[in-house]
């Protein structure tokens, strides 16, 4: 046998570099969307709601970032800031009052949100009162 290589430095080896986190795309949510989704939610969460209404031809919709649909509102830009209009399905109770009740709710969920300066108004359409089964 022939004479051995001559001994190498050890050589530092890099660190070992964590595996690579593919690159998370995703939409930024708009005042809009997020001030349509708070009022949907407010106004569902209100006693003598039932429902969201889309209208007979389903035009009383926001469409959400994601592009999914939010039935019964309509958040639109003003020169005030955002007004929101909700078509709502309703049980069987004193409608003005309930009303009412949807506009505080919204604004106050507006507030929490740190959005109360966006939202310029709220408007409450009665769009049906259900009764039973259909609610």
């Amino acid at each position: 046998m022939g004479p051995s290589p001559p001994p190498t430095a050890p050589t530092a080896q890099a660190p070992a570099r964590p595996a690579a986190t593919p690159a998370v795309r995703s939409r930024p949510v708009t005042e809009r969307a997020l001030l349509a989704t708070l009022a949907r939610d407010a106004a569902l969460g209100v006693p003598g709601v039932a429902a969201m209404d889309a209208g007979p031809l389903s035009t009383h919709v926001t469409v959400a970032d994601d592009g999914g649909r939010l039935d019964g509102v309509i958040c639109a830009a003003s020169a005030e800031g955002y007004e929101v209009v909700l078509r709502l399905r309703c049980e069987p109770v004193a409608l003005h009052p309930l009303g009412a009740q949807v506009q505080r709710a919204v604004t106050r969920a507006a507030a929490a949100a740190g959005l109360a300066d966006a939202l310029a108004d709220v408007s409450v359409y009665i769009a049906d009162v259900v009764y039973g089964p259909d609610r």
